[in-house]
């Protein structure tokens, strides 16, 4: 739909303009056109640069258009690099956040011990994380949490106690 442009006449209050019904109309036709339609489709123009977009109802992806193969992965789950990718964080006691350039933390706490202790990420990475820390609850050398291993589900922490412990997990990756 072309815009609708409302009359206002030449001088004020000559009568030479749209009736206050009829600008009324133009303007609910004009809104209704901007909720029925999407506000951003495929590209988006900021300054002088155009980027690629993607939206879900999960996600805003925007990617660089240098980048020659975008991703239309609509889980939200890998980012290519140039990529803003503002996904659905969570804020729960497990939960994950994107952050600048794709970044992607989980957070979260696992009950473990010399035995068990397995973290299992809110949003898998899209390869091993960069790093995975994580600090017990408790205090004494046997209850020292350690990253024993991590794929980009799962992060197996233990400590060298058996009685378990709330250990509490960051991890970076993408």
């Amino acid at each position: 739909m072309a815009a609708n442009t409302i009359n206002v006449g030449t001088n004020p209050n000559d009568g030479s303009g749209d009736a206050l019904r009829t600008a009324m109309q133009k303007i609910n036709a004009m809104f209704a056109e901007q909720y029925s339609s999407a506000s951003v489709n495929t590209q988006l123009t900021v300054g002088n640069s155009t980027v690629n977009t993607l939206i879900t109802n999960a996600s805003l992806i925007v990617q660089n258009t240098s980048v020659t193969a975008f991703n239309a992965n609509t889980t939200g789950t890998y980012v290519a690099p140039n990529i803003l990718n503002v996904g659905t964080p969570t804020k729960a006691a497990n939960g994950f956040t994107y952050i600048t350039n794709s970044i992607k933390i989980n957070w979260g706490w696992v009950s473990a011990n010399d035995s068990t202790g397995n973290a299992t990420f809110t949003s898998a990475f899209s390869t091993i994380p960069y790093v995975v820390m994580a600090t017990s609850s408790n205090s004494g050398a046997t209850y020292t949490a350690s990253v024993i291993s991590q794929n980009s589900t799962t992060a197996v922490i233990r400590t060298a106690n058996t009685t378990a412990a709330n250990v509490y997990y960051i991890a970076l990756g993408v």
